[in-house]
């Protein structure tokens, strides 16, 4: 087994970790594994011991079977950054994006671990004025993150496509007769589309004429 021994404990209060693999003969050589995690970083000793903790081999003296204390120094798991690209503490590589989900490495002074982090594009669109008389127009604006392209329905029917992710001059509903929705949805790297779509109503007034 191996013996962890936390900093300034007595070697009586020693964490023991059993190890597992194939008996080991008396003169003969293997390897035992095990695992074991630790609750905070720090400066730790830890040795190795037979025949612990049964006793099982009859022995002349039971009190020699542990090496030498060793110096195990416990460093805390490096962590990943909150958004892709990024990587704390260390650099970033590997990046990809697949259905809506970043992955990549993080690569520390501690070895290098894995990240993830799942990631959905958003979608505003906008509409000025919401209001029209019968045959006017309006001008649609949006903007969206994550998004390479975006399409626009109307009245739920296809209406424009291949629409940049972000548009900020407006495009014009053309002549409208009739209340109508327009619903933005904008498609992340992939072409899997990955946002909620974004609607607004432009409601038109009829035109009065006085008798």
């Amino acid at each position: 087994l191996l013996a962890f021994l936390m900093p300034r404990a007595a070697a009586a209060n020693a964490t023991e970790v059993t190890l597992g693999g194939p008996m080991i003969a008396a003169g003969a050589t293997g390897t035992q594994t095990g695992t074991y995690t630790f609750s905070q970083a720090g400066t730790y000793k830890v040795r190795a011991c037979a025949d612990k903790p049964l006793n099982v081999v009859l022995e002349s003296n039971d009190n020699n079977n542990c090496g030498v204390w060793q110096t195990l120094t416990v460093s805390d798991a490096p962590l990943c950054a909150a958004t892709h690209y990024g990587c704390n503490p260390g650099t970033s590589g590997s990046n990809n994006y697949n259905n809506g989900t970043y992955t990549w490495t993080c690569t520390t002074a501690a070895g290098t671990i894995p990240c993830s982090e799942v990631y959905n594009p958003t979608a505003t669109l906008t509409v000025s004025p919401s209001r029209v008389v019968t045959g006017g127009s309006a001008k649609l604006t949006w903007t969206s993150t994550g998004a390479t392209s975006c399409s626009i329905t109307k009245d739920g029917a296809s209406w424009q496509s291949g629409l940049p992710a972000t548009n900020t001059t407006g495009l014009s509903t053309g002549a409208l007769t009739t209340q109508t929705q327009f619903t933005l949805t904008c498609t992340a790297a992939d072409n899997v589309t990955k946002s909620a779509p974004s609607s607004v109503i432009v409601n038109v007034v009829p035109i009065l004429t006085p008798y």
